[in-house]
Order: structure tokens, then sequence, then C-alpha cells
């Protein structure tokens, strides 16, 4: 490293062209132990005794260990390249204080042009070959820019990047963002049907097979008191999907069961609340737990049997529902839970295109068509159960939401 400094400090002394002064204080230096240090590097004789005649210092493996001799011989470098300064300075006219101490990253800008570029990077101070008599097949082309353009590529694999081992290594600023991760994104612990979510989480997996260069991730989690929703989004094809915590098909609602639970044994939304806030489980709000405890209202039951009885026959042969439970499923003010339901729900919410054969909604529609849908429960039901996948579930969630709204205590 340090044969490097000072061969590039000649360099830069005799760039432009070299002083006759230079010459001959180098010449003379040279020459105490020229012999020597010929025999020792294997460096040609005749390149080296008239290396300034063209005004250039000749950058060649053989050369450069000539100079490391010498270097070595005047004491002005160690045998394992520890330069001394002060000798430097004062052995070589042409070597002043500034010179020496000026960084070797200035030797290497104030290069200019290919040729001198390329020997910043393959001198090295090691692996000096000390055989005899070196020939060289074409003495002509030694000044060559091709030719030593070549070389020194060849070169840089033998002696590794220079220019690395001289600087420092690279400081990289890096910005720490926030980078939302799956603690941020669920609050606290769920209750889940196992089998069940891990059944549908197989659908997660199964998409990298599919969109090989897309991960499904988690992005949001939407709870209607102990249900949870879990939103994946894919950042390449943008698929989305919703995996619940309880199936829709099981005929219980955990949220009913627990209501139903807590009045059983004496307590009420409060003393429930705090024995699952133990267990870092959210609980349900107060408005939903007293939702679970109510009936519907009246007119709401008068309401949907005007608009179910237009299209009641030919829903109910659609979907195989049993007519008298259709028919009187309001009497004890609850929805009922049941497949063939479910499609009926289905059947007479497209006859009115409240939604469509595919189960997009129709938020306008609903708020329009039923008396008892304002903006905000309309709202409050499609952001809740917008994305289910089935159809006919989807249309009973929403028409049994809208009943939820509208629960009288």
């Amino acid at each position: 490293m340090k044969t490097l400094v000072v061969f590039n400090i000649f360099i830069i002394v005799v760039f432009a062209k070299v002083p006759g002064e230079l010459i001959d204080d180098w010449s003379a230096i040279a020459a105490v132990y020229s012999d020597e240090c010929l025999s020792e590097s294997g460096a040609n004789s005749e390149i080296a005794r008239k290396m300034f005649e063209n005004h250039k210092l000749v950058n060649e493996e053989h050369i450069r260990c000539y100079f490391k001799c010498l270097m070595v011989k005047h004491n002005f470098m160690s045998e394992d390249g520890v330069l001394n300064e002060e000798l430097l300075i004062k052995g070589i006219q042409h070597v002043t204080p500034e010179i020496a101490h000026t960084e070797s990253k200035y030797w290497f800008e104030q290069l200019s042009g290919d040729k001198e570029n390329i020997l910043e990077n393959v001198t090295s101070k090691a692996n000096c070959p000390s055989d005899d008599g070196i020939e060289f097949e074409d003495q002509e082309n030694i000044y060559d820019d091709t030719v030593m353009a070549e070389t020194a590529k060849s070169e840089i694999n033998l002696c590794g990047n220079v220019e690395e081992e001289m600087f420092p290594p690279l400081e990289i600023e890096t910005t720490t963002e926030h980078v939302p991760t799956l603690f941020n994104t669920i609050k606290g612990r769920i209750v889940v049907n196992l089998a069940h979510l891990l059944n549908k989480y197989t659908k997660i997996i199964n998409h990298s097979l599919s969109c090989t260069m897309g991960k499904m991730k988690i992005v949001k989690e939407v709870t209607f008191g102990l249900n949870s929703s879990l939103h994946f989004y894919c950042d390449n094809c943008e698929k989305t999907c919703v995996i619940n915590s309880e199936p829709h098909n099981v005929g219980k609602d955990i949220n009913k069961e627990i209501v139903w639970g807590c009045l059983s044994t004496g307590i009420g939304h409060n003393q429930a609340e705090e024995i699952f806030g133990l267990l870092d489980v959210p609980f349900m709000h107060t408005k939903t737990f007293a939702k679970k405890t109510s009936k519907v209202p009246y007119e709401l039951i008068d309401d949907w049997n005007a608009l179910a009885a237009v299209y009641a026959d030919e829903c109910l042969s659609e979907s195989g529902a049993n007519s008298e439970i259709a028919r009187k499923m309001f009497e004890n003010h609850k929805l009922v839970d049941e497949e063939h339901i479910r499609c009926y729900f289905k059947c007479l919410m497209i006859k009115y295109n409240f939604m469509s054969e595919d189960g997009v909604l129709n938020e306008d529609l609903l708020i329009k068509g039923v008396q008892h849908i304002t903006p905000e429960i309309a709202h409050t039901c499609i952001t809740r159960y917008g994305n289910e996948m089935e159809v006919c579930r989807k249309g009973y969630l929403v028409a049994s939401c809208v009943a939820e709204e509208n629960y009288e205590t």
C-alpha cells in the first residue's frame, strides 16, 4: 500500500513532463543500487535506465519492484512497506512535506486518462518476482497504451482492488421507518376455532403457488364482539383474502353464547369485560352486549314482511327454505340462521337489486328500499360483512346486521 502512494508521488511529479533536474536527481539516487536492484527485481535494464526519456514512469511489474528495491536500500521504506517520511523528504529533493503528507486519494484525483487510472489499481508492494534475465518479447510496445492497459487489467485480478484497500469502507445511510408488525395489527388475544383457522390459512399458503412474485400479508383485523376477521393482501397481484375466527355455518354465535352465559351466571357486561381483560382478550362493546339480549322491533318486522311478500313464493322455491320458518321467522324476534333461510335472504336481496348475483352490495338502493336502513347502518353492515365470500351468507348477515342495529331493549 505504501509503495503505491510513493509510486504515485513520482507519477504526479513527472506526469505532464519530467523536468531535467528530477531526472538527474533520480538517476543519481538510483545509480548507487541500480545493478543490485535490477538483479533482484528482474527488471529490464534498458527500460530501467532510460525510463525518463519519454518523460513518463513505466508501470510494469518488474519496474515496480525495482522502485521498491531502491526505496528499501535507501531506507525510504522498510521491507514490510512502512514509509519513512523524514528520509523521503531529506533524501529526494523534489518530495516536499506537503507532497509526503497529502492523502493518497489526492494522487488518484490528479490522474486523468484510462492508462493512469488503471495504474492506480495495479501497483503493489508484494509478490515481486526475483527471476533474473527476464526477456521482453516486444520492447517497443512497453510504452504502448493498449499493451499497458491489457497488462494492468490482468494484474487487477492478481493484486486485488488496491483502491478498496486504500480507502475506508463506504458508510451507507439508512432511514428507519415504522414497519407494521403482526403485534401492531392484532391487538391482544383472539378466541378462535383453531381447526377452522388452520384450514382457511391453507388458502394463504397456496396463493404463492399461483403468484410466485407476491406474498400475502396481514393488513388489518376487524372485530365484532369476540368475532375477528383477518384481512390479507398480496403485494403483487393485489388480491385480498379474509379469514374469520369462527366458521359461519356452525349454528352458534359466540357473542350470543357469551352474553347468555353471563346472564345465566348473574354477571353483566362490566364483570365479563374484567374477566376477559385479565386474559388480554378485547371484549364486546356495551351496545353489542345489549343487542344480544334485545328483540327485533315490530315496525321492522312489518316492513320486512311487506318487502318479502312480493317475491316470497319465488324465493322459497329457489332456495328450498321451509315456508313455515320463513314466514314466521320474526315471531320470536330473531332471525333464523339456517342454510336454506340464508339463500332465501340472498334471493330476496337480488330480486330487489340490493345485491348482485356475485354478491356486490348496492348501498344506495339498500338505503332507499328498506325504511329502517340509515346511511350509518348501511355503512356499518357493509363494512362488517362486505368481504364475505359466500353470497347466501352475505345476504343473511347484512339482513341480520340491520335487525341488530334496530334492536330494542
